[in-house]
């Protein structure tokens, strides 16, 4: 959240010509992406596991939260 906040206003300042702009942006676009899975994960209350390569199994965080 910290993250997000600070990305916010830096790119809010910052002009969209700034050679670093586009870095920052697809920096705050994954920090974001991070929250919403973190967001997944403290919500799973029942895992539901899926096939995965090699016989292996993960838990599928979009079905189960």
């Amino acid at each position: 959240m910290i993250m997000k906040n600070r990305g916010d206003r830096v790119l809010s300042g910052m002009s969209s010509k700034d050679p670093n702009y586009e870095r920052l942006l697809r920096i705050h676009q994954q920090v974001e992406r991070i929250g919403e899975i973190a967001k997944k994960i403290g919500n799973i209350k029942k895992y539901e596991p899926m096939d995965y390569v090699a016989g292996i199994k993960i838990v599928d965080i979009d079905r189960t939260s």
